[in-house]
């Protein structure tokens, strides 16, 4: 389940979302310092939310693609 993003944001489902599990799942999804987090209520699961903040405008659209 992927959720729409705005702007430079990928947000997926992930239960729990917390400090821990948020970065982890960024980092796996290929994210790299520096980068945030954050966690948005899902209409079922709380999702997580990754920001890449280096000026690759690409990161979205290329996570989207996959």
């Amino acid at each position: 389940m992927v959720y729409s993003c705005a702007a430079d944001d990928f947000c997926h489902a992930v239960v729990p979302c917390d400090s821990v599990t948020c970065p982890e799942y960024c980092q796996k999804r290929g994210y790299h310092y520096p980068y945030t987090t954050y966690c948005t209520p899902g209409q079922y699961y709380p999702n997580c939310c990754c920001r890449q903040l280096s000026t690759n405008g690409d990161v979205c659209r290329l996570l989207l693609s996959n």
